[in-house]
């Protein structure tokens, strides 16, 4: 049996530049249909800024910032892709405690 989802997830992109160089990230969320919003402040957040601006998505693509405060506060986050390789800025601990699925980019770096 198909699960129907009734809602878009909701993705919030707060690395910087995302997309730029490269849009084909930003088409394929496109094209999927994802519900997205791109870091307004076009550069690296706090960590009380992520948290105000993202607490209510679903999703996280993350760059570097520290992303704690924001697990914390969320009630609808499911998971973190980290751009690139580190893990340093996510919670690991907290993830799982909380059931947030983490992963990264590994070849990001390198496109």
């Amino acid at each position: 049996m198909k699960v129907q989802h009734t809602e878009t997830p909701r993705i919030f992109i707060s690395t910087i530049p995302f997309g730029k160089v490269d849009p084909s990230p930003l088409q394929a969320l496109d094209k999927s249909g994802f519900d997205y919003s791109i870091n307004p402040l076009g550069r690296k957040l706090n960590a009380e800024e992520i948290a105000e601006i993202a607490r209510g998505y679903d999703a996280l693509i993350a760059g570097t910032e520290d992303t704690a405060q924001l697990i914390q506060v969320s009630t609808n986050l499911k998971i973190i892709s980290r751009v690139g390789i580190g893990l340093d800025s996510v919670p690991l601990e907290l993830c799982k405690t909380r059931g947030i699925t983490v992963c990264y980019t590994p070849d990001a770096v390198a496109m």
